[in-house]
């Protein structure tokens, strides 16, 4: 089911305003409000209203305009402000312009179909999850001890569907497990859950045999491990094994839950990403005295291949440079007249051919520009209007300091901070100034910086 006009008018403000997705007694109210005859403009401004407890929280007497501008950045857009944007709509603010008229303004900017895959991403994709909460009640599916096949027309849809698999006796008596090797199931869309009481195989307690169901679009996994045993009178298998190779998308949570035998989970891939993966047991046979600590056990193995942690780090180029005449004069005005006409650096993206990038610059834009830290600001206003999304792990910044040779010390350093390494690297880098000026008594240098990558650890939660 999909949101009608007015559904999606409240779940929009809740988003925006309020930075969260709305709970049905406030979302059903709303939306009957607007169902008889208020404006939608009218209710905004009660989203902003600040004798509502939560929006006075939220939207603080002390806050400032840039402030606000920056939580509704990502309340709408899914990503802090931009430095041209933020100038935009605090000056919006600033100027009398109501943060609901505002809040409308930018609204409109997510919603517009060419932002589609941009700016509008973060807004669309939450309030589908505002669908599946709201509209979509959830549907449980049981499983028979067949094959079983939940894709395709009989896969899940938007609502969070709950597949349930319970062992029981067949025709002929005999326990079986409801999830078995060859069973499919598609959760669709929403966040789907499987639910399933399996009971350990005949075999061996090593060797026994591991179910192997093939899952897409499961986010959770809950898993109620039973001793053979607990079916037929002297058995010994107290292991279930279950396979989970055959699992396309990640999973958010793997549960030993209410587990009586122990439970070995294998093969989890989760595309790489164990951070966000709950491992969780409760209620397991192991509760109680100390003789019983051994009684339900939970393994979980992930693909080795899978185990790759995450990997952090910076490098980039620096850039010394230095008016001495001017810096004699003031140390805080080194860069005042200093006759920069360009500076260059050139890029290797992915271990592709390097690309040159140049930043041109002209006398009028030096103009005010005495140190620096404005000049680090210019430049980097220049990479921005380059438009190159390739370009978002640079910044120009001052860090650490460099000496002219000539006495002079401790003098701020320029530096293109790539924050990105392992996918771009600066190899060269070049300052170009305009001969014709006149100007003497300068110094400039350049170099690279040495990529400094850190590995992350591999992390997952774990609740016991």
């Amino acid at each position: 089911m999909a949101f009608n006009t007015n559904q999606a008018i409240v779940a929009e403000y809740y988003v925006a305003a309020l930075g969260r997705l709305p709970e049905q007694a406030g979302f059903d109210f709303w939306v009957g409000q607007l169902d008889a005859g208020m404006t939608p403009e009218a209710l905004m401004e009660l989203f902003f209203d600040d004798s509502f407890p939560e929006v006075a929280a939220r939207y603080p007497a002390t806050q400032t305009n840039e402030e606000t501008i920056e939580s509704f950045y990502v309340n709408v857009f899914g990503r802090p402000s931009d430095p041209v944007g933020l100038a935009y709509w605090t000056d919006r603010l600033d100027g009398g312009d109501s943060k609901a008229a505002v809040m409308a303004e930018m609204l409109a900017v997510a919603k517009d179909p060419a932002n589609a895959e941009g700016e509008g991403k973060h807004l669309s994709d939450k309030l589908k999850e505002a669908e599946a909460e709201l509209l979509d009640p959830a549907s449980n599916y049981y499983l028979t001890g067949t094959q079983d096949l939940f894709v395709d027309a009989n896969a899940g849809g938007a609502d969070n569907d709950t597949y349930i698999a319970d062992a029981g006796a067949n025709t002929n008596g005999v326990i079986v497990n409801a999830l078995q090797t060859g069973d499919r199931i598609d959760g669709g869309a929403g966040i789907d859950t499987l639910e399933a009481t399996i009971i350990a195989d005949t075999a061996i307690r090593d060797n026994a045999i591991a179910v192997r169901p093939v899952l897409e679009n499961i986010e959770k996994v809950h898993i109620n491990a039973l001793d053979f045993d607990d079916i037929y009178n002297g058995a010994v298998n107290d292991l279930v094994r279950l396979n989970v190779d055959e699992v396309d998308g990640n999973m958010d949570e793997i549960w030993s839950d209410g587990s009586e035998a122990s439970l070995r989970v294998e093969n989890v891939a989760n595309d790489g990403d164990t951070e966000d993966i709950t491992i969780g047991m409760r209620s397991t046979g192991n509760h109680g005295s100390l003789d019983r600590r051994e009684e339900s056990n939970y393994e979980v193995y992930f693909e080795e291949i899978e185990l790759t942690a995450g990997s952090s780090g910076e490098g980039g180029y620096f850039f010394d440079l230095i008016n001495q005449e001017a810096y004699d004069i003031s140390a805080a005005e080194a860069v005042k007249d200093f006759p920069l006409s360009g500076l260059s650096f050139d890029v290797s993206f992915g271990g592709a051919t390097a690309e040159n990038f140049l930043l041109s610059v002209t006398a009028d834009e030096l103009v005010g520009i005495h140190n620096h830290t404005q000049l680090s600001a210019l430049l980097n206003a220049k990479v921005n209007a380059l438009g190159d999304s390739r370009l978002d792990s640079f910044t120009f910044e001052v860090v650490g300091s460099f000496s002219d040779g000539d006495g002079r010390a401790n003098i701020d350093r320029i530096q293109l901070t790539n924050s990105d390494p392992l996918n771009s690297v600066v190899s060269y880098g070049e300052i170009s100034i305009n001969t014709a000026s006149g100007a003497g008594s300068l110094y400039w240098n350049q170099g690279q910086l040495v990529n400094v990558i850190t590995d992350e650890p591999i992390t997952a939660t774990v609740i016991l």
